[in-house]
């Protein structure tokens, strides 16, 4: 009887490694297909930023404005603040080399959030930006903080905006590390 149970706890045990592999196996499996190690090769010509701000003190009276910057095309929008829809402002192709040039600023590399503490969170500038190339996708939020790379991105949008739809961002000179 002893040796019964001995033959079918290792049985059983054999079975538990087995069901462990195939497990190991799947998930594997899972992660590798949607890490970017599947077999469709990376659409590298696609490209969506959009940019997004607005005050919190103007949030009713002037909305959010958005720009959406393709490989060819630019797109204004505003949205007030209780509408459901947004309201095109402006729109026009663009060369591709205004995408190539906003791809160059590595603007991928930046945090997720950035804060300044000199202003209430209630308060001041909010600033969101989407970076779509390829199959990757980069969100930021910028909290009335000024960054560098963020001002050298305006510089490039607006090289392409007219006069009434240029962007106006923060200053280097802005307090933001107050503690």
């Amino acid at each position: 009887m002893k040796k019964l149970l001995i033959c079918l706890n290792c049985l059983f045990l054999s079975v538990m490694i087995q069901a462990a592999r195939y497990q190991l196996f799947l998930f594997l499996l899972c992660v590798m297909g949607f890490s970017g190690f599947s077999q469709e090769p990376e659409d590298s010509s696609r490209f969506v930023l959009t940019y997004s701000f607005y005050n919190h003190a103007e949030l009713v009276s002037k909305g959010t404005m958005t720009y959406r910057l393709t490989n060819d095309y630019l797109g204004i929008t505003r949205r007030n603040l209780f509408d459901k829809k947004d309201i095109p402002l402006y729109s026009t192709n663009i060369r591709k080399s205004v995408s190539d040039s906003i791809r160059g600023l590595r603007i991928d590399t930046l945090q997720f959030f950035y804060h300044n503490d000199c202003v209430m969170s209630t308060s001041g500038n909010e600033y969101f930006i989407s970076l779509e190339t390829g199959l990757k996708e980069k969100r930021i939020h910028l909290h009335s903080y000024y960054h560098p790379q963020i001002e050298r991105l305006i510089h490039v949008m607006n090289a392409v905006l007219p006069e009434d739809y240029r962007l106006y961002y923060m200053s280097k000179d802005n307090k933001q590390d107050c503690k």
